[in-house]
């Protein structure tokens, strides 16, 4: 699954579309997005259920906006898988 999805978002030779800077933005949205950890000197440790559900969503909607700058239309499919790794309720 892995090999055929990044097949997908290879862009071709010719081509000039990429969906790079949108998958770097993802992940840093994610990381800082502090889902299910905080990472801040104040906040280290694990984040409560409440504060994981609030960050988890306020990911989805952000994610969902995304979802619809894609170029390469594998990403859309990359996006959800990686969702639904990371969060059962996506799609």
């Amino acid at each position: 699954m892995a090999a055929n999805n990044a097949a997908t978002l290879r862009p071709s030779s010719g081509g000039q579309k990429t969906d790079l800077y949108s998958w770097r933005e993802i992940f840093q949205i994610y990381v800082e997005g502090e889902i299910f950890e905080s990472v801040g000197e104040r906040t280290c440790g694990e984040c409560s259920v409440k504060e994981a559900e609030t960050q988890m969503k306020q990911f989805q909607e952000r994610m969902q906006e995304k979802r619809g700058k894609f170029k390469l239309a594998g990403s859309k499919d990359a996006l959800d898988a990686f969702m639904q790794m990371n969060f059962l309720s996506w799609i």
